[in-house]
C-alpha cells in the first residue's frame, strides 16, 4: 500500500514526538506536560505567574517571553492548518513551557536563565505567518514544518532534562552553563533550518539538514563529553588521588567461597543498608586482628553498589597517612568517575576557576573535604566503607572520623561503614553515633568452611596415604574452633603445617595448637632459626626490607638485594628466583609482584613484641641504607658509563633496584638518623663520600642551600658533609613528587641538574636505553631482549615517566596501559607563563589556550627588553623568551641570543627549555634561529611525547612541519615511520599531505605503507584520504597488486578499517593473499577473524562477500597443537560474530556464499551498501 505525502509528513511529526517522550524517563514529569495544552493555557499560568510574584515582590519580566510564545502561536495555527496537526502534537508545543516555568521559577537564577534562552529562541524563529503562500504552494514546506517540531522539541528536552536532576539547585551555576551551550547548538539549527523557507528547495536538502540537525547534536555530545573527561583527567592527574581497586579485586579473588554471606543477611546490616526506619547512619565491623573484616568490607562495598553509589578506602600500616587528604582525594575522583554530573561540578568548582582552588584541594583538607561534601549533596544515596582505620596515624584516623562525621549530620542520605579494631580512641568517637557489629564469633562457619576447603586441596595434591590423610583432618578438627574468629590464625597454622613433610612433625605441631596469633608467629621464627646460617641471614634480610622500608618492595628488586655485597663495586648477575616461602614461612607473601607481610600484625610482633629481639627497626635501617648505597656507589651507575655497557646490564637485570634507590636513598637514610643521637653510623660515612666524591653533578648550583632542620638533620655535627648530602637529596626528592612536568623520558631533561648527584642523569639515560630495547609493536624482532627484561624487571617497565604521578612507583600491568595513561597527562597547548599552574598542564586544543591568554595573561603590545640582560633572573629571561617567540620577533632574538644562552648550563638545556614552545608556536625562522637546520637528538627517543615534531603535529604548525620534512631535520630511518600513527589519528590534511609527498619522493614508499596500515587508531578524514590516494597511484602504475595484497593482510591483523579494505580490493588485492604456499601461512579473513570488534566483523564479511575462501586449509606449524588444522568457525571472532552482524558463522558463510552466486562472475556487490542495507 503507497503512503500519501501526508503520511510521511505525519510521520516526521509523529516520530519527533515519540523520540522526546522516550527521552524524558521520569514518569512525574511526562504527567505534568499534559497541564497545558493550549496558548491560552500559557497566558493563564504566566498572568498567575506574574501576580505571584507581584506579591513576593520579586517580579522577573515575563514579558521577555512574549515574542517566543507568539512566534509558536503562528507556528502552531500553520501545522494545524497545512500538516493537520493532532491535539497531541499542539499540545506538545505548550505543556512543556508552562512546565519549564514551573520548576524553574523555584529558584531566581534558573528562572531568569529559562526566561533569557525563551527570548533568545523568540527572536530566532521565523514568522511563519509571512511564509503561509509558500505553504500553500509548496508540498516539501511541510517537511521543513516538521525540522521545526524537532528543533522546539529538542530545545524543550534539554532543558526538562537538566530540571529532572536529582538536586540541580545545588550546583546549578555548575550545570547550567553545559546545558545553555546544548541549547545554543539547537538554536544554530534553527538559523539554518530558517534558510530552507524558500521555493527553491528540494527534498535532497530537507534530507541533508535532517542529518546535519542529528550530528550537530551528536557532535556537541561527544565534544563536551570529550573535553569533560579531559579536565577531569587532567586534574586527576594533577591531584593523582590513591587507588583502592586493585586492592578490592586482589581481596575478592582471595576470598573463599561463601566468605561474608552472613553479613549480607544480617539484620544490623541490612536495616542500615537499606535506610530503614530508626537505623543508625554509621555502621562499626568490629572485631579482633585477622578476624576477616578486610574481607567483610570488601563484601559490604559490592553489596551497596546495587544501592547506590560505593566508595571505599583500604587502609593499611603501609600507607603511612599523616593526614586524612588522601583518603579524601580517593572518595571524591571515586564519586566523580561514577557521575557524570558530579564530573562536570568537581571540573567547573575547581578548574574553571583560579589555580589556588586546585592547590587547596591538594593541600587543604578542610576545602578537600567541604569539596567531598558539596559532591555527596548531589549525589543521591551513597555509602562510604572504611577499613583499616585502627592501622594509620592517631591524628589522621581522628581528624578523619570527627570531620566526616560532622559533614554526614546534614547529609542523611549517605550512610558510613568503618571497619577496624575495637580501639579506644576510635571507640570514643563511634560508640554514641554508630550501631556497633561484632563479627568475631560470627564466622565460626566460614572459617570452618575455609579450614576444610584448604586442608582439602592440600592433603588432596600430597603424597600422603589415605590413613595419613585422614589423620591430619582428625588433628586439624580443633583448628577453627581454636580460631576463636580469627581467619589470620587458621592460615597462618594451616599454611605452616603444610610446608612440613613428615606425619610426625605435623602431629607435633597440631596435637597442641599455639594460643593465638603471637605463638604461631614464635613457632615460624623459631623454624627459621634452625635453618642454616646463609638461610638465616637471607631471611632476615627480606624480614627486614619488608618491616622498614619506605615503600613496599618487588620480588625482583628483593632478588638483587640478596646479592649486593657492601663492599664490592661490582653487582653480580640474578640468576635465581626468590621463593619467600621455604625462607620465611607463611609470615610473607607475594601480592603480585610486591612483598609484603600477611597482615599488619606479623610487623608488630617483628619489631614491638618479639622477645628475642629477632629483628630491630634501627638495625634494619641500616641494612637497607648501607644496601642502597652500595648499589650506587657500584660501577652501574658511573658517570661516565657507556651505553654499551647499561645496554649489557640491562639485560643482565642488573639495574632492578635503581628505580627504588634513585627515589628512596636519601629517605632510608633520614628514617635510620632517627635512631641516632649526633654521628652517623661508620658503614654509611664512607659510602657518602664516594658519592659526594665520584657522583658529584657538575651542573648542579651550590647557590641551593638546603635548610637541615627541616630533615632533623641538625643534630649530626660532625658529619656536616655528608648529612648536607641527605638534605639536598631529600629537597630533590620532595621536588620529585611536586614538579609535575618532569619525565625521564625527555630528550634533554634539564630537571636532573636539580640533583646534587648524577644519580637522575644516568636514571635517564638507562630508562632511554631500557625502552629502545622493547619491541614497540606486537611482533618480537629477530633477537630481541624483551624476554630476558620481562623476566628480570616484570611490570616495571611500565613505569609511567611522568616522576609526581603514583604509576612512577606502581607500574601498569602491561605498555598499552601505560601509553593509554600517558594520553592523560599529555595536553599539548601549554601556558607561556611558567608560574601558571596551566604551563604544567596545559589545554587540549589552541582555542582553550588563547581563550586562558587572553583572560589571565593578557600584556602590552610593546615588549620591554632591559638594557642590562645580565641583571634579570632566570626566571625574567625565560618569560622573555616566550615572549620573543609567540610574538616572532626573530630579529630582536637574534641580537640578545648570545649572551641568553650563556645563562643556561649548556646550549642543549637552552634549547630544551622552550623546545615545546617553538614546536606549537614559532615561525620556521624562530625555529632555525634556535636549533638551525638539525632538529637535536630527535630520533633517539621518538617516544616522548614532548619531543618537538609530536609537538609541532598535534599543535598543527604546518609551516615548521613542513620544513623539517623539507630540510631533512630528520632521517627517514626512525622517527618518520614513528610520525604516521600520530599523523593518522589526527585531522590535518596540510599535515598529511606534506608526509605523503615526502614518502612519494623517498625510496621507502613501500616499506612506509606498510607503516601506515600497522596504526590501529585513525581519524576518518585521513581513512577516506588514504584509500583515495592509494586508488589514484594504483590508476598511475605506482601501487602494485601485490603491495595492496601484502598490506590488506597487514590491515587484517592491525585496524581492520573497512575503508582502507575496500580501497585495497579496487587496487587488485588478492583476498586469499598468503605471502607463501606454506600451509601454515595465514590470510587475511583468518587474521581477522581471530578479533573480537565490530570491525574486524565487518571486515569479515565484506572479505566473505569479496569472495574470500572461509575453507582454506591452514595447518598449525608451531606450538602445542603443531600438525592440528586451524578452523574458521572456532576462532574467537566467529564464535561472537552474532554479536555484531545478527548472524552466526556458517550463517555468514552461507548468506555470501548465495550473494555472490546473485551477481555475475565478474563484479562483487558493494559491500559498503550490503553492510549498510543489513544494519537499516
Amino acid at each position: 500500500m503507497a503512503f500519501s505525502s501526508a503520511d510521511q509528513v505525519s510521520e516526521v511529526f509523529e516520530k519527533a514526538k515519540a523520540d522526546f517522550l522516550n527521552g524524558i524517563k521520569d514518569q512525574k514529569l511526562r504527567s505534568q506536560l499534559q497541564k497545558a495544552t493550549t496558548i491560552d493555557d500559557i497566558w493563564d499560568y504566566t498572568d498567575q505567574l506574574q501576580k505571584d510574584q507581584g506579591s513576593n515582590k520579586r517580579l522577573r519580566g515575563l514579558k521577555r517571553i512574549g515574542p517566543y510564545i507568539e512566534r509558536l502561536q503562528e507556528y502552531a495555527g500553520v501545522i494545524e492548518v497545512f500538516v493537520q496537526a493532532k491535539p497531541d502534537i499542539l499540545a506538545l508545543i505548550w505543556g512543556p513551557i508552562k512546565l519549564l516555568l514551573q520548576v524553574s521559577s523555584n529558584l531566581v537564577a534558573s528562572f531568569d536563565a529559562i526566561l533569557g534562552v525563551m527570548k533568545n529562541m523568540g527572536s530566532i524563529l521565523p514568522r511563519f505567518n509571512e511564509f503561509v503562500p509558500l505553504f500553500k504552494n509548496n508540498e516539501r514546506m511541510k517537511y521543513v514544518l516538521g525540522l521545526f517540531f524537532q528543533d522546539i522539541l529538542d530545545f524543550y528536552l534539554v532543558s526538562l532534562k537538566f530540571f529532572g536532576l536529582t538536586r540541580w539547585k545545588v550546583f546549578f551555576e555548575s550545570l547550567w552553563p553545559a546545558r545553555r551551550a546544548e541549547i545554543q547548538v539547537i538554536a544554530e539549527n534553527i538559523e539554518k533550518h530558517r534558510l530552507l523557507l524558500c521555493n527553491e528547495i528540494t527534498l535532497n536538502d530537507i534530507l541533508e539538514a535532517h542529518t546535519a540537525r542529528k550530528k550537530a547534536l551528536e557532535h556537541y555530545a561527544e565534544t563536551r563529553e570529550f573535553q569533560e573527561r579531559q579536565d577531569f583527567h587532567s586534574m586527576e592527574t594533577y591531584i593523582h588521588p590513591p587507588s583502592y581497586d586493585e586492592d578490592l579485586d586482589r581481596i575478592r579473588n582471595t576470598r573463599c567461597e561463601g566468605t561474608g554471606s552472613w553479613l549480607v543477611q544480617d539484620q544490623q546490616f541490612v536495616s542500615w543498608a537499606e535506610g530503614k526506619e530508626k537505623s543508625a547512619q554509621v555502621l562499626w565491623l568490629q572485631g579482633i586482628p585477622g578476624a576477616g573484616k578486610t574481607f567483610l568490607a570488601s563484601t559490604a562495598v559490592d553489596r551497596t553498589k546495587d544501592l547506590g553509589h560505593s566508595l571505599f578506602a583500604l587502609l593499611s600500616y603501609r600507607n603511612d597517612l599523616k593526614s586524612p587528604i588522601p583518603i579524601y582525594h580517593s572518595l571524591i575522583f571515586q564519586l566523580a568517575s561514577q557521575d557524570r554530573d558530579l564530573r562536570t561540578v568537581l571540573c567547573s568548582t575547581i578548574m574553571d576557576t583560579t589555580k589556588d582552588l586546585k592547590r587547596d584541594l591538594k593541600g587543604n583538607s578542610k576545602f578537600a573535604l567541604n569539596t567531598f561534601s558539596k559532591l555527596l549533596q548531589a549525589a543521591g544515596p551513597t555509602y562510604i566503607t572504611i577499613d583499616g582505620l585502627d592501622e594509620i596515624d592517631d591524628f589522621t584516623q581522628q581528624a578523619f572520623l570527627h570531620l566526616l562525621l560532622d559533614e554526614l549530620k546534614s547529609l542523611p542520605h549517605v550512610k558510613l561503614l568503618v571497619s577496624s579494631r575495637r580501639v579506644e580512641r576510635i571507640e570514643r568517637i563511634l560508640k554514641p553515633v554508630a550501631a556497633i557489629l561484632p563479627i568475631d564469633q560470627k564466622n565460626s562457619g566460614c572459617i570452618k568452611a575455609y579450614v576444610s576447603r584448604r586442608s582439602g586441596e592440600w592433603l588432596n595434591n600430597s603424597y600422603f596415604d589415605s590413613d595419613a590423610r585422614s589423620e591430619i583432618r582428625e588433628l586439624l578438627n580443633p583448628l577453627a574452633l581454636k580460631a576463636d574468629g580469627m581467619f589470620l590464625y587458621a592460615r597462618i597454622v594451616l599454611e605452616d603445617v603444610e610446608m612440613l613433610q613428615d606425619l610426625g612433625s605435623i602431629r607435633d605441631q597440631l596435637s597442641v595448637l599455639p594460643q593465638g596469633l603471637d605463638e604461631a608467629y614464635e613457632r615460624i621464627l623459631r623454624r627459621i632459626t634452625k635453618h642454616p646460617s646463609s638461610a638465616q641471614k637471607q631471611c632476615k634480610r627480606i624480614l627486614s626490607w619488608i618491616a622498614c622500608s619506605p615503600v613496599q618492595i618487588t620480588r625482583h628488586e628483593m632478588e638483587q638485594v640478596l646479592i649486593i655485597k657492601k663492599d664490592h663495586r661490582s653487582v653480580p648477575p640474578v640468576r635465581s628466583t626468590l621463593n619467600t616461602l621455604p625462607l620465611c614461612g607463611p609470615l610473607v607473601e607475594a601480592d603480585d609482584e610486591n612483598l609484603r607481610f600477611v597482615h599488619f600484625t606479623v610487623k608488630e610482633y617483628l619489631l614491638r613484641h618479639q622477645k628475642n629481639k629477632f629483628l630491630d627497626d634501627g638495625e634494619a635501617l641500616i641494612e637497607i641504607s648501607t644496601t642502597c648505597l652500595a648499589y650506587l656507589c657500584s660501577d652501574l651507575m658511573d658517570a661516565d658509563i657507556s651505553d654499551d655497557d647499561i645496554q649489557r646490564n640491562l639485560v643482565s637485570g642488573a639495574y632492578r633496584l635503581l628505580n627504588f634507590a634513585h627515589r628512596q636513598w636519601a629517605e632510608c637514610l633520614r628514617l635510620c638518623t632517627r635512631h641516632f643521637r649526633d654521628e652517623l653510623p661508620p658503614q654509611l660515612v664512607p659510602l657518602l663520600g664516594h658519592i659526594m666524591q665520584e657522583l658529584a653533578n657538575p651542573y648542579y648550583s651550590e647557590d641551593f642551600d638546603t635548610n637541615l632542620g627541616l630533615w632533623s638533620l641538625d643534630r649530626f655535627k660532625s658529619n656536616l658533609k655528608e648529612i648536607k648530602t641527605i638534605s639536598r637529596s631529600l629537597d630533590f626528592r620532595s621536588l620529585m613528587a611536586t614538579s609535575y612536568d618532569w619525565r625521564l623520558d625527555e630528550v634533554d631533561p634539564s630537571w636532573s641538574d636539580f640533583d646534587f648527584t648524577t644519580i637522575s642523569a644516568t636514571t635517564i639515560r638507562v630508562h632511554r636505553i631500557l625502552q629502545s630495547l622493547l619491541c614497540s609493536g606486537s611482533k618480537h624482532e629477530k633477537d630481541c631482549h624483551c624476554s630476558e627484561i620481562q623476566k628480570h624487571y616484570g611490570t616495571a617497565v611500565n613505569i609511567c615517566p611522568f616522576l609526581s604521578c603514583r604509576f612512577h612507583q606502581f607500574p601498569l600491568r602491561s605498555r598499552d596501559l601505560r601509553d593509554k595513561h600517558i594520553r592523560q597527562h599529555d595536553r599539548p597547548f601549554k601556558c607561556t607563563v611558567e608560574t601558571c599552574e596551566y604551563s604544567t598542564l596545559g589545554f587540549s586544543s589552541l582555542g582553550q589556550l588563547e581563550q586562558h591568554r587572553v583572560q589571565y595573561h593578557q600584556r602590552p603590545t610593546e615588549i620591554h627588553i632591559p638594557s642590562d640582560l645580565d641583571t634579570l633572573e632566570l626566571e625574567e629571561l625565560k618569560s622573555l623568551m616566550m615572549e620573543y617567540i609567540m610574538r616572532d620577533r626573530v630579529q630582536e632574538m637574534e641580537r640578545i641570543l648570545p649572551s641568553i644562552i650563556s645563562r643556561w648550563p649548556s646550549k642543549s638545556a637552552f634549547r630544551s627549555s622552550f623546545k615545546g614552545l617553538l614546536a606549537s608556536h614559532g615561525s620556521v625562522a624562530m625555529v632555525r634561529l634556535i636549533f638551525g637546520d638539525q632538529l637535536p637528538d630527535e630520533g633517539i627517543v621518538w617516544s616522548s611525547y614532548d619531543s618537538f615534531m609530536s609537538h609541532a603535529i598535534r599543535s598543527r604548525n604546518v609551516p615548521v612541519v613542513e620544513w623539517a620534512f623539507n630540510t631533512g631535520a630528520i632521517a627517514v630511518g626512525s622517527p618518520k615511520t614513528g610520525l604516521v600513527s600520530q599523523i593518522a589519528a589526527s585531522d590535518s590534511l596540510e599535515t598529511f599531505n606534506i608526509w605523503w609527498n615526502d614518502a612519494l619522493s623517498s625510496n621507502h614508499f613501500h616499506r612506509l605503507m606498510s607503516y601506515i596500515v600497522e596504526c590501529r587508531k585513525w581519524s576518518p578524514l585521513m581513512e577516506s584520504q588514504v584509500a583515495s590516494l592509494w586508488i589514484e597511484q594504483h590508476q598511475l602504475g605506482n601501487f602494485p597488486t601485490f603491495l595492496a595484497s601484502k598490506l590488506l593482510k597487514i590491515l587484517a591483523s592491525s585496524s581492520c578499517s573497512l575503508v582502507l579494505a575496500q580501497a585495497l580490493v579496487a587496487c587488485g588485492a588478492d583476498v586469499n593473499y598468503r605471502s607463501s604456499k606454506l600451509s601454515a601461512e595465514l590470510p587475511p579473513l583468518h587474521l581477522a577473524i581471530r578479533k573480537t570488534s565490530t570491525e574486524a566483523a565487518d571486515l569479515v564479511k565484506y572479505l566473505l562477500l569479496s569472495g574470500a575462501d572461509p575453507h582454506v586449509k591452514i595447518i598449525r606449524s608451531l606450538g602445542k597443537n603443531k600438525g592440528q588444522e586451524i578452523v574458521p568457525s572456532l576462532e574467537p571472532g566467529a564464535k561472537g560474530i552474532s554479536k555484531w552482524l545478527g548472524q552466526t558463522w556458517d550463517e555468514l558463510v552461507e548468506w555470501a556464499a548465495e550473494e555472490r552466486r546473485k551477481v555475475s562472475e565478474d563484479r562483487f556487490p558493494s559491500a559498503s551498501s550490503t553492510l549498510s542495507a543489513d544494519r537499516g
